[in-house]
């Protein structure tokens, strides 16, 4: 029984099925100035969904995260910062993921005004 539940999950048609559905999930991911999560959750959403399509066996490029992920930021704060991802073609998505996470600490933990 366990050799069949393994047999099907490992078939070339669930595996297809499983990178469409994540493909799917990735194009609808967002963040905007009307999100109800932190760039923090929206950055770990994205990253958890590149990993699932890497466990497929659907290898994401480097050129298609950095577009992907440039994409899913639409918020006013960030507008700067994606553009400069997009001109720079030496920035890896990593170094974007970083950086947007301290956009967004920074931005979360506003400095309290001295009286």
């Amino acid at each position: 029984m366990f050799k069949a539940i393994v047999a099907y999950y490992e078939s070339p048609a669930n595996q297809s099925m499983i990178i469409t559905h994540v493909l799917s999930a990735i194009t609808k991911l967002s963040y905007s100035n009307r999100s109800n999560c932190s760039i923090g959750t929206h950055l770990t959403e994205f990253q958890n969904h590149v990993h699932d399509l890497n466990d497929c066996g659907h290898q994401a490029t480097e050129p298609w995260v950095k577009s992907t992920l440039c994409a899913s930021v639409k918020h006013t704060q960030f507008t700067a910062m994606i553009d400069m991802f997009l001109n720079n073609s030496t920035v890896t998505s990593a170094t974007m993921i970083s950086q947007l996470n301290q956009k967004g600490e920074r931005m979360s933990n506003p400095k309290v005004p001295r009286n």
